[in-house]
């Protein structure tokens, strides 16, 4: 857990908002093989991964 801590340190002192921490539209909308699904994950879920 400390790496992700680092990096995002790192992030931040480069200027990265939370913006930058935001998945491409296209997970959430083309289906990914073998499954054919879309990455059903919220922002907000997201958010609780970096500690927000």
């Amino acid at each position: 857990m400390n790496i992700l801590k680092t990096e995002r340190e790192f992030n931040k002192r480069a200027s990265f908002t939370d913006k930058d921490d935001r998945l491409p539209e296209f997970f959430y909308k083309e289906l990914l093989p073998p499954h054919n699904t879309v990455l059903n994950v919220s922002d907000k879920e997201l958010d609780k991964v970096y500690g927000k």
